[in-house]
């Protein structure tokens, strides 16, 4: 029994040693505008998006016919969050070790910074911003 919990504890340890080595490797063997996202970093980050679309969807289905200015800001706020979580995403010239993401992303940053425009003019326009949730459609629809 000694003999198995000491070659088990020598086991984790390897493991742990070999996976904390993981992410010294991964920055010599990739090129230096690659970005290894973490899976646990794509998660967080597709779900501050969704929260996002929700929060936008919510400030929409309250707009009335008169947009007041704090339901303007609400909604450029909202749109500022999601373009900083598809900057860290990848968008732009990184490269990923997530294809789809990678194919996809600058698109829907794109999308984003047009509604948010429109969404800035006098007077605003919310038309694009309800369309942001079909952008999402486009990359889960085999989700």
């Amino acid at each position: 029994m000694k003999y198995f919990s000491n070659r088990t504890f020598v086991l984790f340890m390897v493991s742990v040693l070999v996976l904390s080595g993981c992410a010294a490797i991964r920055k010599v063997t990739y090129p230096p505008n690659f970005t290894y996202l973490e899976k646990k970093t794509v998660t967080s980050s597709m779900h501050q998006l969704a929260v996002s679309i929700e929060k936008l969807d919510s400030v929409l289905r309250e707009i009335g016919s008169n947009i007041s200015a704090s339901e303007q800001e609400r909604v450029i706020s909202q749109l500022n969050t999601m373009e900083s979580i598809a900057d860290n995403l990848g968008a732009g010239t990184q490269t990923t070790n997530h294809l789809l993401l990678d194919e996809h992303i600058d698109q829907f940053k794109s999308d984003v910074i047009t509604a948010r425009r429109s969404a800035e003019a006098e007077p605003p326009n919310f038309y694009l911003v309800g369309r942001l949730s079909g952008s999402c459609t486009g990359c889960h629809v085999l989700r």
